[in-house]
């Protein structure tokens, strides 16, 4: 990649897992943050929500922001996408062109918010940062 040898289909196929994953990964950090009702259709015009965890003596919740860098980053997504000969719309109907092995990760996001397990959800954050 860094030597710019992938295919425009390649870069494509990218540019499709990525969008599906910043929506579902942006669901699932909503949920894990307390918003259990964000469950956009896209991200373009999404705003973060207030956080429903508010702390006095603390940080941010950790959820809430990477809800905020998931809806930060969709428009850069979308940037890269249209560089690619790609819109929303057909990264929309794309779904079926995604693969297990680059949803595994934001499957996994959806089941700890489908638990509301934030301890395993700071875990997997804290370890892949």
């Amino acid at each position: 990649a860094e030597e710019g040898t992938l295919t425009l289909n390649q870069r494509q196929a990218f540019a499709v897992e990525q969008y599906y994953i910043q929506l579902s990964d942006a669901a699932s950090f909503a949920s894990l943050a307390g918003h259990s009702g964000f469950l956009p259709a896209s991200l373009t015009d999404a705003t973060t929500p207030d956080p429903v965890h508010k702390h006095t003596h603390t940080p941010d919740d950790l959820f809430q922001f990477l809800l905020a860098g998931e809806i930060y980053a969709a428009p850069l997504l979308l940037k890269y996408a249209k560089g690619v000969d790609l819109t929303e719309e057909s990264l929309r109907s794309s779904f079926h062109k995604t693969t297990a092995i680059g949803q595994a990760y934001p499957s996994y996001w959806a089941r700890l918010a489908l638990s509301q397990n934030r301890a395993a959800g700071g875990g997997a954050g804290g370890g892949k940062f």
